[in-house]
């Protein structure tokens, strides 16, 4: 996993047990992470998604409402809820590789696997993908 994805998933862990941690935009200035793109980046996300997706027999994907990672700053987080059908467990797992390998920094929750032999292996989560916030607000 990336730096980035790290750093955000770690973080709201230990907030979730009351921990703090580091500001999240310092610790995602770390020059080895991964830069973040400009938003409003979901024209080139739709692309990427669909050339990982395009291998499945479907899909389905939900964008949340965009929101700031944390009040005040400059991270934005851009949720997308998918749902996908491969025809074996192994080519589901290339796709979520292939999600997570992403040239843009995101952070993989909530999956779930219906291991269906005769219906193939379908895939529920959510990726959010991150964004740096330059004027306006999220929407």
């Amino acid at each position: 996993p990336s730096a980035s994805n790290i750093i955000v998933y770690n973080k709201t862990l230990m907030e979730a047990k009351g921990v703090s941690m580091p500001d999240a935009e310092a610790l995602l200035a770390d020059p080895d992470a991964k830069p973040l793109p400009d938003y409003d980046n979901s024209e080139r996300l739709l692309v990427e998604l669909n050339t990982i997706l395009s291998g499945t027999v479907d899909y389905t994907l939900s964008f949340g409402s965009t929101y700031l990672l944390e009040d005040g700053g400059s991270i934005i987080c851009r949720p997308i809820s998918l749902e996908y059908t491969c025809g074996s467990y192994t080519a589901a797992r290339a796709v979520m590789d292939a999600l997570h390998g992403s040239d843009y920094v995101n952070l993989i929750s909530d999956v779930t696997l219906d291991l269906d032999a005769e219906h193939g292996t379908r895939v529920n989560l959510t990726i959010t993908y991150f964004e740096l916030q330059s004027t306006g607000s999220a929407s």
